[in-house]
């Protein structure tokens, strides 16, 4: 079969964080990490108001926790290092206090309206190229797609400039450089004379596209469940030309098996999926391969005769009971959030009964003819980490978060970036000016 359903840690590349782990480690850097913050001498006169108050939030025990134990290992050792332990101070109190718009991007409702902001119009043709790859099908269900729904919201591209004032904050929670990758896939506006956003900008591009079924959708746009990336696999571009139903399964698949997490086996029977099998293919040993070690794919990894896939785990969302925002007081450093979170079957309810449902921690995969379009690792981490640790905090009403974008703010940034195109055009440029000086000299 092209998927497997083996433990997450024992597949390669895979991340271990509190679902996964026993959390002795976890919790043990945790306190090691909030206590230097808050008593170390090393730190003395350098700590101020704003900075203990988060660290006494449930932000700081929700971002720590829902950090890839590897980053968190690596703030532990930074903080304890004379040469690095400022920095390592300022970096984590500065994602701590961005990891609220975090969460407000990822955990907002796509499908709400905005008063202000450019107005975005979805590309069809992107659209298109992904409803082609995943053969119009639920890639969790194999029901008829819905829709194909954005990783990264369509909406970040009515606000590039707003939204990317926070992301450097977030480098703390990630790989070195991604924060820089970040900013060039998502928030990248270098436009031409005819305005068009920049071609790297990939937020509506069919590699920030995954087609879900109407059911799935709904569950999708209210942020209780994601998908946690894996790795990738591979298979010899012969192994997906097959005919009729075959061929139409093999783009995307799933199990029809038992999925096991650790600390909950699976999800009641009333929310297994209801899967279609898959029709076995000559090549499926080859096209179980995993491979690239829970990171994103290279071109030095690519071979021209294969095809690729992305491996993706199933997750559903529980949320803490105890907590209801960010903002809260962080519970004891030796709690285990397992120990917070409401039962199967209250997520159940929120569910609205739906029954047509992949299990919890069902691993899927996802094939692309081009690389490129298979669905972006980056996207999908981001989306990964902001839903845990707003179900961490109780899955509040992103409201609470809301940076109050506006209009005015990002009209600056635009100009900024129009200040070259339109200074031949001398009544633009005498307009853009104006906007400028009463920007930045209000009356």
């Amino acid at each position: 079969m092209g998927v497997t359903n083996e433990p997450p840690e024992s597949i390669q590349g895979a991340r271990i964080d509190y679902v996964d782990d026993d959390l002795t480690e976890r919790q043990r850097l945790i306190k090691n990490v909030l206590g230097f913050c808050k008593s170390d001498p090393s730190l003395d006169g350098r700590r101020f108001e704003r900075a203990l108050k988060l660290l006494e939030q449930a932000v700081s025990w929700c971002t720590l926790m829902a950090m890839d134990i590897k980053y968190l290992r690596r703030l532990n050792e930074r903080l304890h290092n004379p040469s690095t332990m400022c920095d390592a101070y300022s970096d984590l109190y500065h994602c701590l206090k961005s990891v609220g718009e975090l969460v407000y991007w990822f955990a907002r409702d796509p499908t709400e309206p905005w008063n202000q902001g450019r107005v975005v119009i979805r590309n069809e043709a992107e659209n298109n190229k992904a409803i082609m790859r995943d053969q119009g099908l639920c890639v969790t269900t194999h029901s008829p797609a819905d829709e194909a729904c954005h990783i990264v919201p369509l909406w970040t591209l009515k606000w590039l400039y707003s939204m990317d004032r926070f992301v450097s904050a977030w480098r703390v929670l990630f790989e070195y450089g991604t924060t820089f990758h970040i900013e060039d896939s998502f928030m990248s506006e270098d436009r031409d004379r005819e305005n068009r956003v920049a071609e790297r900008n990939i937020v509506d591009k069919c590699c920030n596209l995954i087609c879900l079924s109407g059911q799935m959708r709904r569950c999708w746009e209210k942020g209780l469940f994601t998908f946690e990336p894996v790795g990738y696999c591979r298979r010899s571009k012969s192994a997906g030309k097959v005919s009729g139903l075959s061929s139409m399964l093999s783009s995307t698949s799933i199990s029809d098996s038992t999925a096991t997490t650790a600390h909950a086996d699976s999800m009641p029977p009333t929310q297994e999926a209801t899967a279609k099998a898959r029709t076995p293919e000559a090549n499926d040993e080859e096209a179980s391969d995993l491979f690239n070690e829970g990171r994103m794919l290279q071109e030095s990894d690519v071979d021209p005769g294969k095809e690729y896939g992305i491996v993706l785990r199933v997750r559903w969302l529980l949320k803490t009971t105890t907590l209801s925002s960010l903002m809260d007081s962080a519970p004891p450093l030796d709690t285990d959030p397992q120990d917070l979170q409401e039962s199967w079957e209250e997520l159940y309810e929120d569910l609205e009964g739906l029954s047509v449902l992949p299990k919890n921690g069902e691993l899927i995969r996802i094939w692309a003819q081009d690389p490129q379009e298979l669905p972006n690792w980056t996207a999908l981490e981001l989306r990964w980490t902001a839903l845990r640790i707003h179900c961490l905090s109780g899955r509040a009403n992103p409201e609470k978060y809301n940076p109050g974008f506006s209009d005015v703010d990002e009209q600056f940034w635009i100009d900024m970036a129009d200040y070259l195109y339109v200074k031949d055009n001398k009544v633009a440029f005498e307009q853009l000016q104006a906007r400028m000086d009463a920007y930045v000299y209000p009356d």
